[in-house]
């Protein structure tokens, strides 16, 4: 433990704080060894320092007890004592048969007693084992008793392991644990002194650095967890190094909580600031651009000539104005330009013609002819022109000759 790292997850044993809790279990685990019941039971959530318990409860027994940590998963009785007699420091055929390893382990417990000493066999997380090698222990603890050797198990589990010994099956079990112990979490105050002490374990003034409001908030974000209180208050410690600070502060800690949980900072200010140039150089570019007139603008297809309406024939109602659409009309038959008669009643010299209006999209009603007036004569010395009134002759003009100058009307 170093003043860079007083929180590392290795402690030393001057780094345990022993809370009243642990102090207690520490007392019931050094009582009475190898002269009780051979069960050992001590349970807690994850993170509570059930093994840094067992450390410390096997560096105290010291030379007393010879010990077996089983920590792998094991699924049947011959690895269970495979891995016992690993752990004792004892040789053995690979292989070998299941009567063999027990003949292996009993001559090995014997060689305990001659040592004076106890074997203990420490099961860590031993929720995972299945209840037949619960009892597979159970039997292979009462052969090593009954041929004189002293021998406990100390299981180590979450609450789960207490509630499955409660199970029918494991009664015999049950009935031989001498030890039960269940470590709770850390109070406000214990947390307090708990960080406080692996800093002054470390050579470091813990007062000064996390100060109460910021142990409190620790405290509260960790549930009381020795585990997590480590982790919490090791990364608020970098936080506030990096931002200069003699001091944590809560600030700190909900910093640090946000970052041991996963979450990465957003870049919300950056992609406004992103957002906005990129705004400013389309507007720069806009109106470096020179303006187009709306029928440059408008796409081809828009723009359209409308032709003016031909004038009506004489009489005829005016045809409707062409409807104007946004895709261009079809192409059409121009209207001839040559003027197409209509006959009417011969009021004049000269032929009156009509032009045809231009194919729209409404027809024009045709032309309705109307009854010839009737016709005058000029009077004397009229210059008017007359008209010949004969249907299907050539039209023409002629001057009126004057009357002579005797010429006396009948």
């Amino acid at each position: 433990m170093t003043p860079e790292n007083p929180f590392t997850p290795l402690p030393t044993p001057e780094s345990i704080l022993e809370t009243l809790g642990f102090t207690e279990a520490l007392r019931r685990l050094g009582e009475n060894l190898g002269a009780r019941e051979p069960f050992l039971l001590i349970t807690g959530e994850p993170g509570m320092g059930k093994t840094t318990l067992a450390q410390l409860a096997i560096a105290r027994w010291g030379s007393r007890a010879a010990v077996a940590r089983l920590a792998m998963p094991l699924h049947t009785g011959v690895e269970l004592l495979e891995e016992i007699l690993h752990r004792l420091g004892a040789e053995f055929p690979e292989s070998a048969s299941r009567p063999k390893l027990a003949a292996r382990l009993e001559l090995l417990l014997g060689e305990t007693v001659v040592r004076q000493q106890v074997a203990v066999i420490v099961v860590d997380d031993a929720h995972h084992l299945s209840s037949e090698l619960l009892e597979e222990l159970r039997l292979l603890v009462s052969a090593a008793q009954q041929a004189g050797c002293r021998i406990e198990v100390l299981l180590l589990g979450p609450p789960a392991l207490e509630e499955r010994l409660e199970q029918p099956a494991l009664a015999p079990l049950r009935q031989r644990v001498s030890v039960r112990a269940h470590l709770a979490p850390l109070s406000a105050g214990e947390a307090r002194r708990y960080i406080r002490h692996r800093l002054a374990a470390a050579g470091l003034d813990g007062a000064k650095i996390f100060p109460r409001k910021t142990c409190a908030e620790i405290a509260a974000q960790s549930c009381g967890v020795p585990r997590e209180i480590n982790a919490l208050a090791a990364e608020a410690l970098r936080v506030a190094r990096a931002a200069g600070s003699a001091a944590v502060e809560p600030s700190h800690v909900r910093e640090a909580l946000a970052t041991l949980s996963g979450a990465l900072p957003k870049g919300d200010a950056e992609d406004a600031a992103e957002i906005a140039e990129t705004v400013a150089e389309a507007l720069v570019v806009v109106k470096s651009e020179p303006r187009k007139t709306a029928a440059a603008a408008a796409p081809p297809s828009a723009v359209f000539a409308v032709p003016p309406p031909a004038p009506a024939a004489p009489g005829a109602p005016a045809p409707a104005a062409p409807a104007v659409t946004p895709t261009p009309a079809p192409p059409v038959a121009k209207a001839a330009a040559a003027r197409v008669e209509v006959p009417v009643a011969k009021a004049s010299a000269t032929p009156v013609s009509a032009p045809v209006a231009k194919a729209s999209a409404t027809p024009a009603d045709p032309p309705v002819a109307r009854p010839a007036p009737a016709a005058t004569v000029p009077p004397p010395g009229d210059p008017s022109r007359v008209r010949d009134s004969v249907p299907g002759d050539e039209e023409f003009s002629k001057p009126t000759p004057a009357p002579p100058a005797n010429y006396t009307p009948s």
